[in-house]
């Protein structure tokens, strides 16, 4: 678990739940725009998610279920930190409309 970096009230995605036959389809980054529409029209300022990098390139699907940084740096999420190897903290920041 991360320990907040700062005072901003923030979002959170938490992780994705995509059935088996829809897995590497791209939906992740689809869900991600769905949410980032969805905070900037309820007033959120800032996103964060909690993606692990993949440690093997067969890594189990069920491993993965926070996303992969590279889907959220897609999205424009920029790491805020760095816990391990492995786990990383990113941010999305809306822009005021």
């Amino acid at each position: 678990m991360f320990k907040r970096v700062d005072d901003q009230p923030v979002w959170s995605i938490s992780c994705f739940f995509i059935a088996k036959p829809y897995r590497r389809k791209g939906l992740s980054s689809e869900l991600i725009q769905a949410v980032i529409h969805y905070c900037s029209q309820k007033g959120a300022t800032h996103i964060e998610a909690y993606p692990e990098v993949p440690y093997d390139e067969k890594v189990p699907d069920a491993f993965l279920w926070k996303g992969i940084p590279s889907v959220f740096e897609q999205a424009g999420f920029h790491e805020t930190v760095r816990r391990s190897k492995w786990k990383r903290m990113m941010r999305y920041q809306i822009e005021p409309q």
